[in-house]
């Protein structure tokens, strides 16, 4: 994992995070977010496009 910036927690639902991951094809992808509270990203080397958004955790 490559991050340079503040450091900070973010907190998904493991299954919505799963869902996805269970029907790719690729062992690597990337997972992009910006803070806690924005949506996250994942994305892979083929057309897909997975919107996750966190949850909160105070």
């Amino acid at each position: 994992m490559n991050y340079k910036g503040k450091e900070f927690s973010i907190a998904f639902n493991p299954e919505f995070l799963c869902d996805p991951l269970r029907n790719l094809e690729s062992d690597e992808i990337f997972f992009d977010f910006t803070d806690e509270l924005s949506p996250g990203v994942i994305r892979y080397n083929k057309p897909f496009l997975y919107v996750l958004m966190p949850m909160r955790t105070a």
